[in-house]
C-alpha cells in the first residue's frame, strides 16, 4: 500500500497545529504578568500608580519607535503635553522596552498606537487604537483636566 504525499502533508500540518495549541493552552503561563517583568516595576507603571494616588487625569500612549502611526501620535503627544502640563499627566509607554511588557499585558495591548485616558478617580475615561485627530484628543483630555 502506497501513501499519497498529500495525506502525509495533511497529517504533518495537523500534528504541528495540535502541538501549537497544546503549547499555548498548557505550557505558556496565562493571566498575571511574568515575574521577571511585573507591571509595578516599570517606571511607566510607577508613574501611573503615582498619578492615580494623586488623583490626576492621565494620557497613556502605548507606542513603538518603529511604528509609523505611533511616531505620528508621539508628535501630537509632544505638541499637547506643554499645553496640559499640571492638568493631565502624560505617560508614554514604549512597548518595545522589556520593562513595559507586564504593563502592556495588563492593559491588553495587541495593537499600537493605543491611547488610554484615565480620569482623576483612576477610571478609564477613553480608549482608542490607532492614529487619532488632535482635536478629538483635546476633547477627551479636557474631560479629565484637573480643576
Amino acid at each position: 500500500m502506497k501513501t499519497k504525499p498529500i495525506n502525509v502533508a495533511i497529517l504533518v500540518v495537523v500534528v504541528i497545529l495540535l502541538g501549537i495549541f497544546f503549547y499555548y493552552k498548557l505550557v505558556q503561563p496565562q493571566g498575571e504578568p511574568e515575574p521577571s517583568t511585573p507591571a509595578s516595576n516599570s517606571p511607566a507603571a510607577q508613574e501611573i500608580e503615582s498619578g492615580k494616588q494623586n488623583g490626576e487625569g492621565m494620557w497613556l500612549l502605548f507606542r513603538s519607535a518603529t511604528c509609523p502611526p505611533c511616531r505620528e501620535m508621539k508628535k501630537i503627544y509632544d505638541r499637547l503635553e506643554p499645553e496640559y502640563k499640571g492638568k493631565v499627566r502624560f505617560i508614554s509607554v514604549d512597548v518595545d522596552d522589556r520593562e513595559n511588557a507586564g504593563l502592556a499585558k495588563e492593559y491588553g495591548i495587541t495593537y499600537i498606537p493605543a491611547t488610554f485616558i484615565i480620569d482623576s478617580n483612576g477610571e478609564l475615561s477613553y480608549q482608542e487604537i490607532g492614529l487619532m485627530p488632535e482635536e478629538d484628543l483635546r476633547a477627551e483630555l479636557d474631560k479629565v483636566v484637573k480643576p
